[in-house]
């Protein structure tokens, strides 16, 4: 069953993504993150590559393959079944097939009050839900 981490308070979420993602491929794991703002899939996509030599994380945008670790999408693809990321402001379908869902919420208040109906949802549905507040993420 998916094991769901909701993160709030969430001021920077490109910095979150980054992140979850260093984080993810450290343990060998493969991740999805899911957008809804096109610059901020592109800036991430950025950050992603041009970091120093030893660091850069590559990655692929709209597209997945069994050797891709790493994808960001603001268009729905969903090949993976590892990690997945939610930088949107809706309910993910298929969100079950993955093993660990991130839903990041930042500060605006329409954005926490759809949290907190994906939140309901997810705990009548059963599944293991957490919380934390940004500042106390420790990945």
């Amino acid at each position: 069953m998916t094991n769901i981490q909701f993160i709030f308070n969430v001021a920077d979420k490109q910095g979150l993504i980054f992140e979850i993602i260093a984080s993810s491929v450290k343990k060998n794991r493969s991740s999805l993150t899911l957008f809804d703002d096109k610059a901020l899939m592109v800036s991430l996509s950025d950050m992603l590559w041009h970091n120093d030599v030893f660091s850069f994380l590559p990655h692929q945008t709209n597209k997945s393959s069994s050797i891709n670790r790493i994808c960001l999408s603001d268009n729905g693809i969903k090949h993976m079944d590892d990690i997945l990321i939610n930088a949107t402001n809706e309910k993910i379908e298929g969100f079950s097939r993955y093993l660990k869902l991130y839903e990041l919420i930042g500060l605006d208040e329409l954005e926490k009050a759809n949290a907190r109906e994906r939140f309901t949802f997810y705990k009548d549905c059963g599944y293991k839900l957490s919380a934390t507040d940004h500042s106390q993420v420790i990945l």
